[in-house]
């Protein structure tokens, strides 16, 4: 068991994928099988993403491919049409949903037939690196490379981008899911450290909590009418300090950049209202 990318758990089973399209599964996380699959003689590419879900297993990765089955044993094949990467999948209401490197999001209600979803038209910038679809509170969020870019939509079809507010344009955002009243994002920072943001939704003005390690740098963007001293920070929530330096209007919106060389304490930042 080499490689392995990604697992999931369902149907009283686990199931493992990853580099040279090797699928495995085990009853108990301890004794592995190795199960055959359409794509298994492939061995230059790997599997990114297994959702178990609605009674199905789904597993995508290079070239479009997409491989579901409904007992984990017997796999059928099926494709975006693509020869794009695929990293992740997610099923919710009926619609499964795939998303990949720079190819947008496609949509389908049986696994077999795929519908590119509609993005946002947006010439000025490339397109994202898609690693994490998913639902919050029944809205479709997808998230990826850069940080800063975050799509929602409300059916799986038609995505709008989200304003980057409190969270870093710069790095990635490798997967998001919410707990209670909290949003968990994780992902890296441009210069290789670990990135964990926590969104409390309960919290007025919003809350976000960065945890930074290695060297690295933080970029935060928040729409400019929000004033020129509407970013505060804190190390222990509970006293908040506003931001001024390293402050720059960048176009319809201001930012904030910080680099640092040694790994920082805990820091809480919040936009101010």
């Amino acid at each position: 068991m080499d490689g392995i990318e990604c697992l999931a758990e369902g149907d009283s089973q686990f199931i493992a994928a990853g580099s040279r399209w090797e699928l495995y599964t085990s009853s108990d996380g301890k004794e592995w099988s190795a199960l055959s699959h359409p794509n298994m003689n492939r061995f230059e590419e790997s599997f990114e993403d297994i959702h178990y879900a609605n009674g199905i297993w789904a597993a995508v990765g290079a070239a479009g491919t997409i491989i579901y089955s409904a007992d984990g044993i017997t796999w059928e094949k099926a494709t975006t049409g693509g020869n794009e990467v695929l990293t992740t999948i997610h099923f919710e209401n009926g619609r499964w949903v795939v998303a990949g490197d720079r190819v947008g999001l496609y949509w389908s209600d049986n696994l077999t037939n795929w519908t590119r979803g509609e993005l946002p038209i947006e010439a000025d910038i490339e397109p994202p690196f898609f690693r994490d679809v998913t639902t919050i509170d029944s809205v479709w969020v997808a998230t990826g490379y850069p940080a800063g870019r975050i799509y929602t939509s409300a059916d799986g079809r038609t995505w709008t981008r989200e304003p980057p507010i409190a969270f870093p344009e710069r790095g990635a955002i490798s997967h998001i899911e919410r707990t209670g009243s909290r949003i968990f994002a994780v992902g890296e920072t441009p210069f290789g450290g670990a990135l964990i943001l926590t969104h409390s939704r309960a919290a007025d003005p919003p809350l976000i909590t960065i945890e930074e390690s290695s060297t690295g740098g933080l970029f935060i963007r928040w729409p400019r009418e929000a004033g020129p001293e509407a970013l505060e920070v804190s190390t222990d929530l509970k006293t908040f300090s506003t931001v001024t330096r390293g402050i720059a209007i960048l176009g319809d919106q201001r930012g904030f950049e910080h680099h640092f060389r040694k790994e920082p304490p805990n820091k809480y930042y919040r936009l101010k209202r």
